[in-house]
């Protein structure tokens, strides 16, 4: 009997990714027909813990663009961070990763799930994974999607390929797949570009959705974005937004905080080791002014992620990021 097909889109290009790659594989390889999609080789271990493996060499990241960028909008405060010429999108390369997975599969499957190489499943949640069509079929629907405000969980989901095919327009560069963004009004991310295709195309009919329900929740006994990478001189996690940026109409900077994850820990602010703000746990949003006395000062947010930056460089006036008080 045909096992489900799994993809799991993966980077393993250092020796501890893809320790985790090996562990991740472990947890759902007798439980579906693994497809393992890569921008980067893998070693022959891993090729043999796997059905299929596709290697596409064009790991093709979205250039700094000013029509590419993150906003947020709560009650207190408005602010918008557009990318810098140093930082790459990598949402098209994880795109481009799971068209070329489907289209290898759409002969022999008429469904699959997609997971990230770095979320770790347990026992009881590998069933939790495998029950994601049976939910979408019960409900009569062709997809699930765990969604929040305006956008779709990229990490984990289940789709027909039919289903993807047609809502998701396939973009051959990063330029494409900009304009394709454009196109249904999203604004860069994967989570904002499915989110967007689908409403754009109006097919929330065909979508079952976990609303406001967070994978770490739902998964509750695995892990999740175990993978941490170094951007520039910064150490980068995908459970938050965290940075500096102007206070419009100022010569004042504020730090922002942007969390919407569980499973983060309480952290402590501190400017070049002057105390500032504790941050809870979880679900967290905060934005206050700071003042540090250098122009080049260092933001430790926790004991892991410590954030550089330049006063003249924040108060720049071709810099347009900024934060508003409400």
């Amino acid at each position: 009997m045909k096992k489900q097909l799994l993809i799991v889109g993966s980077y393993p290009s250092e020796q501890e990714t893809e320790k985790v790659l090996q562990s991740v594989l472990e947890r759902v390889n007798n439980d579906f027909d693994i497809l393992l999609v890569t921008h980067c080789p893998v070693s022959k271990e891993i090729q043999n813990m796997v059905k299929y493996f596709i290697y596409d060499c064009r790991n093709e990241f979205i250039p700094s663009n000013p029509n590419v960028n993150f906003y947020a909008d709560y009650p207190k405060f408005f602010f918008r961070i557009y990318q810098t010429s140093n930082h790459k999108n990598h949402s098209h390369a994880v795109f481009r990763s799971i068209m070329n997975a489907i289209n290898f599969a759409k002969d022999s499957y008429d469904s699959f799930v997609y997971i990230e190489g770095d979320c770790l499943f347990s026992k009881e949640d590998v069933e939790k994974l495998k029950n994601l069509k049976n939910i979408s079929e019960t409900n009569n629907k062709k997809a699930l999607f765990f969604k929040f405000d305006y956008v779709f969980v990229s990490t984990i989901f289940y789709s027909s390929i039919e289903f993807f095919k047609n809502a998701f327009k396939f973009s051959t560069s990063p330029d494409e797949y900009i304009n394709n963004c454009k196109e249904v009004g999203a604004y860069g991310t994967l989570e904002s570009f499915l989110y967007k295709s689908v409403e754009h195309k109006k097919l929330f009919g065909d979508v079952h959705m976990l609303e406001n329900i967070g994978i770490e929740t739902y998964f509750k006994t695995s892990k999740h974005g175990m993978n941490i990478f170094v951007d520039g001189e910064t150490v980068v996690d995908s459970a938050a937004v965290s940075t500096v940026v102007k206070i419009e109409n100022t010569q004042e900077i504020a730090f922002v905080y942007l969390n919407k994850n569980v499973g983060v820990e309480e952290s402590n602010i501190y400017v070049d080791d002057v105390f500032y703000e504790t941050i809870p746990a979880n679900y967290a949003v905060r934005a206050f002014k700071i003042n540090p006395a250098k122009n080049e000062f260092v933001v430790r947010v926790g004991n892991r992620k410590l954030l550089k930056f330049k006063k003249d460089s924040i108060l720049d006036p071709k810099n347009k990021n900024f934060v508003r008080f409400k």
